[in-house]
């Protein structure tokens, strides 16, 4: 039985297993590094346990049958350091190979390795505490108490106490250091490889982000030569790493321009005076330029020497150039013509431009303390609500309005706005955009009055004014095309101009040509028929090409009113010029008739008419006659009756020439004033005696249909030359009727006051034939007539005209249509001033 000095150094020499087992443990730690840790676990409980077996070969006996070795120590170490699964492999090899040894100590020898592994465990659990010397000296000796305890189960309880108290302070100080020594190895070497790991893990994260930055590293040494060029480099600036590593960055990257100002950078980077902030112009492999944001760092060595230089480089091009556009940006819209609001959802704003400070009269500071409503009522905070969900339910539209503004003076401006929801982030804010349009509304009124006037001046035109588009659809249609057509504009404006003026369908080509020609086209007296005659109009075709869109404007005149003045004055003419020409003729033709009148008269006297003429007798005698015997010869040669003959044509002769004076010289009759309804009954009355067997027709057979104005106003003339003009007028309605075969032949007469005129009016109407377009212009010509020739002189008519036209100052005209019948209208002015 050992001492307890020869124990304890005999077990401190067994500290050589301790050497194997921290040389061993450090190595499979390392090598089991990319294990799993259940793995890891495993092969080291399974070291443990092979170094116990080889402990317990050096073994050292106490008692009978028991022996004391570093297994205990050794499954302890297990259990702190190979956890859990570690100390299942490593306590059954420990005590297997115990059992196999024998003697009276296996019971307290399995017992003190259970006791080991639990100690081990225990530590193993608190291990991350374990943070001093003084901590692992307390858990050590801990362990040791715990252990210890497995020497009373060697034989019965008194003979195990006694071998306790023999062996516990050799056999305790050895294990305890033992287990504090190897402990203190077998963490340091944790921490080496943690810390290496950590080391390696951290330089290759290192180099990972080196790799893989957005930014550039370039590292150079003190000749400004590239060492290290990494993968954002490469893309920066085009070269790759073993194209620039080596290279001077003047042969590199620098610009001509820049040399002299990148050689001061790096001076003042080496003597540590500056340098490690830059923002230059590069080049690149390609021969670009790009801008880069440089940060630089002095690299050193262990002594504080410089060894060279590390950069980072940010290609800060797009960024210039999106700086740049910014600021162009901001200087376009805070210089903008337009006012522009952001709109928070408070109905506040955080931002406004110059131009909504200057148009509403208030600094930016003082806008920005605003709301939406404090500039238009209307604008509330529910409101600006509306509008954002209208946004919400709208994304793709703006949202266009036209509001007013109130200054800060308190006055309002038209402004016209166009905003639109924008989303920065989870920020929403409503953009607004805001044109003062206070001119545009001044022009908007003043074109508005302008069109009301045109349209007024449209509407006025007694002319009817059309618009039609190049399809001949309607739209223009004024007041006086109302009243022409009685259709109303809303209901024309849009219809084919045939539809609503049917007689324009004709003109639809000339429409067209003009449009397409762009030439004006006149169609001047157009007559067409309307009620119981013609109308005449002037149609007057104008291109119309408005912003891109052609049409045409058409302009329609009566001129029925124009056209009979015109017959008028062409009549009034010939009608001077013929008296001019019946005056020298009468004056001429006057004389010969006068003497051959007044000779027949004599012939007649002479040559049996006055028989008791004492020079007609004493001729006869001498003559070897009588007066009788010639007045007998004279009755049968007829020569009477020639002679009376001849003095009726001479006397009508007189008649047609007074006719032709009337021509030449004012009446001199007195005028007085006559109601002109008298006048048409004398008139009547003498036609209706008027019987002519040659020509076959008589008045009385005519029917008279009367319609007199009551109050026809008394008309100054000279009544016999009317009564003249009125039966002319009965007489050649009476023969063409007669000569036309008319059934049921009859006069209306209408006599009425034309008070626009100041005019007395008589209206004789026929059913007879009437008359062509060519003949009806004629009629009042002198000599003109269609009645054969030697039945009518053509003068009824062109007296009749010349009577109420020139010596009563009046109008005759005359309305008819083939197979119509005719209108005579004779108007007389009430006061002949």
């Amino acid at each position: 039985m050992a001492s307890e000095l020869s124990l304890f150094l005999s077990l401190f020499n067994n500290l050589s297993v301790f050497i194997v087992l921290i040389a061993g443990y450090g190595y499979l730690t390392g090598y089991l590094e990319s294990y799993s840790r259940q793995r890891r676990q495993l092969a080291l409980g399974l070291f443990f346990g092979l170094v116990t077996i080889v402990s317990m070969h050096v073994k050292i006996p106490v008692a009978d049958g028991v022996i004391v070795d570093q297994r205990n120590a050794i499954i302890a170490l297990s259990g702190m350091f190979g956890g859990p699964l570690a100390t299942l492999v490593s306590v059954p090899m420990a005590a297997a190979f115990r059992a196999y040894l024998g003697g009276v100590g296996v019971l307290g020898g399995t017992i003190g390795i259970c006791l080991a592994a639990i100690a081990g465990l225990m530590a193993h659990r608190f291990r991350a505490r374990i943070d001093s010397i003084q901590k692992r000296v307390v858990v050590t000796l801990c362990m040791v108490v715990l252990i210890l305890p497995g020497f009373l189960v060697v034989g019965d309880l008194g003979a195990g106490w006694e071998l306790l108290k023999r062996v516990a302070l050799p056999y305790g100080a050895a294990i305890f250091i033992g287990i504090l020594l190897s402990s203190l190895l077998m963490a340091r070497e944790d921490k080496r490889r943690v810390d290496e790991n950590s080391a390696q893990e951290t330089a290759s994260r290192l180099a990972a982000h080196v790799e893989n930055t957005p930014l550039g590293v370039i590292e150079w040494d003190t000749d400004f030569r590239v060492t290290h060029w990494n993968r954002a480099a490469e893309e920066i600036f085009g070269y790759s790493s073993e194209e620039a590593i080596g290279r001077h960055a003047h042969d590199l990257i620098v610009t001509s321009a820049t040399r002299t100002e990148i050689d001061q950078l790096w001076h003042q980077l080496l003597a540590r005076k500056g340098g490690t902030r830059s923002i230059n112009a590069n080049n690149t492999k390609q021969g670009a330029v790009r801008i880069c944001d440089w940060y630089n760092t002095l690299l050193l060595n262990s002594k504080g020497a410089v060894i060279g230089v590390a950069s980072l480089v940010n290609d800060v091009t797009e960024q210039k150039q999106l700086e740049e556009e910014f600021r162009l940006f901001r200087y376009t819209i805070e210089n903008s013509a337009d006012a522009v609001f952001w709109i928070n959802t408070e109905g506040g704003f955080d931002y406004v431009n110059l131009q909504a400070c200057n148009s509403l009269g208030y600094t930016a500071e003082e806008l920005m303390q605003l709301h939406t409503w404090d500039i238009n009522a209307d604008f509330t905070k529910a409101r600006m609500d509306e509008i954002r969900q209208w946004f919400k339910e709208n994304p793709s539209q703006p949202f266009q309005i036209e509001i007013l503004h109130k200054r800060k003076d308190g006055t309002t401006f038209p402004i016209d706005v166009v905003s639109k929801l924008f989303m920065f982030g989870k920020k929403e804010v409503v953009v607004a955009f805001t044109r003062d349009i206070s001119a545009r509304k001044a022009v908007e009124l003043e074109l508005i009055t302008l069109r009301n006037y045109l349209f007024n001046i449209i509407n006025s035109m007694p002319s009817a004014i059309v618009g039609v588009d190049i399809d001949g659809m309607v739209t223009q249609w004024n007041k006086t095309a109302e009243k022409c057509t009685g259709v109303e504009a809303a209901d024309a404006q849009g219809r084919p101009l045939a539809s609503v003026l049917p007689w324009m369908a004709s003109e639809m080509e000339k429409i067209t040509e003009s449009i397409r020609s762009r030439q004006v086209i006149e169609d001047l007296k157009k007559a067409r028929p309307q009620g119981d005659g013609l109308h005449y109009e002037d149609i007057t075709i104008y291109p119309l090409i408005t912003n891109g869109v052609m049409g045409a404007v058409i302009r329609i005149d009566d001129v029925t009113e124009q056209v009979r003045l015109e017959e008028i004055m062409i009549q009034s003419e010939k009608m001077l010029s013929v008296g001019g020409l019946a005056a020298g003729m009468a004056h001429e033709i006057n004389n010969p008739l006068a003497g051959m009148i007044q000779t027949a008269s004599v012939l007649a006297n002479r040559l049996g008419d006055a028989t008791h003429i004492e020079a007609n007798v004493r001729a006869a005698e001498a003559a070897g006659t009588d007066m009788e015997t010639i007045r007998r010869f004279m009755e049968l040669r007829n020569v009477p009756r020639m002679l009376n003959t001849l003095r009726e044509s001479g006397k009508r002769i007189s008649v047609i020439i007074d006719n032709m004076l009337s021509f030449a010289r004012k009446s001199g009759e007195s005028t007085s004033s006559h109601n002109l309804n008298e006048v048409l009954e004398r008139t009547l009355d003498l036609a209706s005696t008027d019987y002519d067997l040659k020509k076959q027709y008589d008045f009385k057979q005519i029917r008279i249909n009367r319609e007199y104005a009551e109050d026809l106003a008394l008309v100054p003339c000279e009544a016999a030359k009317i009564q003249q003009v009125l039966l002319n007028i009965l007489r050649n309605g009476a023969q063409a009727m007669q000569q036309a075969g008319a059934q049921d032949p009859q006069f209306n007469l209408r006599t009425y006051n034309n008070e626009a005129r100041d005019m007395a009016c008589v209206e004789i109407a026929d059913n007879g034939p009437g008359m062509d377009e060519e003949t009806r212009k004629r009629v009042f010509e002198p000599f003109f007539t269609t009645k054969p020739v030697g039945v009518g002189t053509g003068l009824g008519l062109s007296v009749s005209y010349f009577i109420v036209t020139e010596n009563h100052s009046g109008k005759l005209t005359v309305d008819s249509l083939p197979g119509q019948g005719a209108t005579f209208t004779i108007c007389l002015p009430l006061d002949r001033s």
